[in-house]
């Protein structure tokens, strides 16, 4: 068993353009961080997706249930599918 395991934490919309919080060069933070998940899936690698809500009205980003607070689309987890 592989002790290796892929780690993606706080890829989240608020941080992109348009967001509650925008980060400097997110588009390219996220580009790298899909290249490394692509190998990953590919390499059968453990898979380790993170992200942070806020439970407060009054938190400034990540509000939970907001789109902001999703991970971005660019490193979105597969859909797990039943298998029964």
């Amino acid at each position: 068993m592989s002790k290796t395991a892929l780690v993606l934490i706080d890829i989240q919309n608020d941080y992109f353009e348009g967001g509650k919080w925008p980060v400097d060069k997110m588009q390219t933070v996220s580009a790298n961080a899909a290249r490394l998940l692509d190998h990953a899936r590919k390499q059968g690698q453990e898979i380790i997706h993170i992200r942070h809500e806020i439970p407060s009205d009054e938190a400034p980003f990540f509000r939970p249930g907001s789109k902001g607070a999703e991970t971005h689309v660019s490193v979105a987890p597969l859909e797990v599918k039943p298998s029964f």
